[in-house]
């Protein structure tokens, strides 16, 4: 029982192509490896962003408050006599005068 020799030289080249293929999966296996870290990373990166344009945007609208607090605080003092500041509306108001509803009685 001797092997044919065209039998033989398959086998080799099947062994050949095997490493072959061997070599080149675990070449992308590092690429992978790679490609999933720096994946990650950006990620990470995009996420931490997002997280710091809201802290920022909270950070903003917060401000705005306090500044718009202030400017009622500085408009009602500033109210002249027989007025209001309506913050809603953002203007002086006459304020409401019983006495100028007599003609009703």
């Amino acid at each position: 029982g001797r092997i044919p020799e065209n039998l033989a030289k398959v086998d080799d080249d099947d062994i050949e192509f095997c490493d072959k293929l061997e070599k080149k999966l675990d070449a992308i296996s590092v690429c992978h490896e790679e490609a999933k870290s720096a994946r990650d990373k950006r990620r990470a990166e995009e996420s931490q962003k997002r997280v710091d344009a809201e802290a920022t945007a909270q950070r903003e609208a917060e401000e705005e408050e306090r500044r718009r607090i202030l400017d009622d605080a500085k408009m009602e003092a500033e109210a002249k006599p027989g007025m209001m500041w309506n913050r809603e509306l953002r203007e002086y108001q006459y304020l409401h005068d019983p006495t100028e509803e007599s003609w009703r009685d």
